[in-house]
């Protein structure tokens, strides 16, 4: 279980996820476990990566994401 990384200040969904599930998401490039109907903030280009009935996992262009 982990909170949605949509980066909506309001969003307080959470994503169900297995542990290799979350290995998916967090151990390659830029990439998000946001939950279903949920869209990424930022202003960055994104795409879907693996979509189940339980959460979205999206990558972020890299050369369009925001400097923190």
């Amino acid at each position: 279980m982990r909170r949605c990384e949509c980066g909506a200040k309001d969003c307080d969904a959470v994503v169900y996820m297995t542990w290799e599930e979350q290995d998916r998401a967090d151990h390659v490039g830029q990439r998000w476990a946001i939950a279903r109907g949920h869209t990424p903030r930022g202003g960055v280009r994104w795409r879907v990566i693996e979509e189940t009935d339980r959460f979205v996992i999206v990558e972020i262009d890299e050369e369009e994401a925001p400097l923190i």
